[in-house]
């Protein structure tokens, strides 16, 4: 077994459950919850690990509101933040603060985090000193396929500038990634890499362009 995993995703139910797919649900999981499933937490929990969640939630109702579905889901230590947050490192440094603080608190014994992020999910609205560095950036058009040019199109079509744009998404991925590589760099320092898995994964599935699904 490995001393620690992390994983960054934003949609649960396939990751948290076996049950991956909303309509295996009577009721909408982020209202509801998992209504009683086995969660990868509640297997870790079991097995010795020490449990995490920092970030969104969106698994049913809000603990901070009452709810007690992080304890039934096997989570240890939960820490939930807001989608906005005031830092010129961008809207994910906070978060990742919480999770490098996690990871030292916890470094001596197995454990497992959850660390769910906002960016790039709108609203998009980088630092200025991040979209700086894209400043030269032109997007050329016969790069992309034809989901890309539906959505650069649709982007023309309401005034926008594609290439204005795109630097100000590259902004935000930039900020992001600059954030996982302070978390990295955490568990280098810990002499934890070698023994930890990390997962990236990405957050919605296709875009609503025109209100057909491109």
């Amino acid at each position: 077994s490995t001393e620690g995993s992390l994983d960054t995703v934003s949609r649960p139910l396939s990751l948290l459950t076996i049950k991956g797919n909303p309509s295996w649900y009577p009721n909408y999981t982020e209202d509801y919850g998992f209504l009683g499933a086995v969660t990868i937490t509640n297997i870790l929990q079991q097995a010795g690990y020490l449990t995490g969640h920092i970030g969104k939630w969106n698994i049913g109702p809000d603990p901070e509101k009452g709810a007690v579905e992080h304890t039934e889901y096997g989570i240890d230590d939960l820490r939930l933040t807001g989608s906005k947050q005031n830092d010129s490192r961008g809207r994910e440094g906070l978060r990742f603060d919480e999770a490098i603080d996690f990871v030292e608190t916890h470094k001596d014994v197995p454990f497992y985090l959850n660390l769910w992020i906002y960016s790039p999910h709108t609203p998009i609205d980088p630092e200025q000193s991040s979209i700086d560095q894209f400043a030269d950036l032109t997007v050329n058009r016969g790069d992309f396929g034809f989901h890309m040019q539906a959505n650069f199109d649709k982007v023309e079509r309401q005034g926008g500038n594609i290439d204005e744009m795109m630097r100000i998404y590259l902004a935000e991925i930039y900020a992001l990634d600059v954030q996982v590589g302070r978390l990295l760099d955490k568990l280098d320092e810990l002499g934890l890499s070698d023994n930890t898995i990390v997962v990236l994964s990405s957050d919605n599935g296709p875009e609503l362009v025109d209100n057909e699904i491109k």
